[in-house]
């Protein structure tokens, strides 16, 4: 497989790649307006799963919804833990706090069986930080969107936060743009040179993660817009000119969904010294 050549230059002077490392298309004016909307109104309209489960915790308790997601970013309260002490391991400590609430997360209990354990960090104070990742249709992860969990080193859950996706039951179609498609619209996005490359074999039968031979890569995910679930391609491009984007392609149009820098450039100002 090769990349078409396409005339795109290099020559980026290091403020311009400063200015084009970050876009998020879920933080544009125009999304944030309409999530603002929708945060004013699910204000006033909780589902009864969700009202009910926050009196559970009493006047400290803190269930925050996420607007994107319309499932909780946050879950805890100020004068206490969410359970008491447990001889469980962590990852089943907040896996069944999950199942036993899984309406208040938006989740199934499918969704909450599919949940892949990606961190377990302890903290010096023996806190265990957990990090549970989301699957889509066909195992396809979901890219951004998960679940984190803290359980004291005596298996006290002390919150959650994360922002899980719900409804990932259904499908949102096949990819129409192609690994080779999605690099060259990532490529284009921020004017890196194109050069012709080969795709190593074996790509990924899940995500079809395909790796190209000047280190490029992509594979599916599925990532949650302000207008619902895009099947999208998560891509790692490396510029000739030691420039490194994240970029996330829609799968069906090649839209930019997402773009962050993987380089930190020392850009400052300095004077001569002068003494005297």
């Amino acid at each position: 497989m090769a990349l078409p050549e396409l005339a795109l230059a290099d020559g980026h002077g290091q403020g311009d790649r400063d200015k084009q490392a970050f876009f998020d298309s879920r933080a544009t004016p125009a999304a944030e307006k309409v999530l603002n909307a929708r945060e004013r109104d699910q204000a006033a309209d909780l589902s009864a799963d969700v009202a009910q489960f926050k009196d559970s915790l009493g006047r400290e308790g803190i269930v925050d919804i996420d607007p994107l997601t319309r499932t909780p970013r946050f879950i805890g309260r100020t004068n206490g833990f969410l359970t008491g002490p447990s001889n469980q391991a962590p990852a089943d400590i907040a896996l069944g706090f999950m199942r036993a609430n899984a309406a208040v997360f938006g989740l199934d209990p499918s969704a909450v069986d599919g949940l892949q354990l990606t961190k377990d960090y302890v903290s010096i104070d023996g806190t265990h930080h957990l990090s549970f990742v989301q699957s889509g249709p066909g195992g396809v992860p979901v890219f951004g969107n998960g679940i984190r969990a803290n359980v004291t080193k005596i298996g006290q859950l002390i919150n959650f936060s994360g922002s899980p996706v719900a409804s990932l039951g259904g499908t949102v179609g096949k990819a129409g743009l192609t690994a080779t498609d999605a690099v060259v619209s990532a490529k284009q996005d921020v004017a890196q040179a194109i050069v012709p490359v080969r795709a190593i074999p074996d790509a990924d039968p899940t995500t079809h993660e395909t790796t190209f031979t000047d280190g490029d890569t992509a594979s599916l995910v599925y990532f949650q817009g302000v207008d619902g679930l895009h099947l999208a391609w998560s891509t790692a491009i490396y510029g000739t000119d030691a420039t490194a984007y994240q970029t996330v392609v829609d799968a069906s149009n090649g839209q930019i969904l997402y773009r962050r820098s993987l380089v930190n450039y020392a850009n400052g100002l300095a004077w001569d010294n002068s003494p005297g």
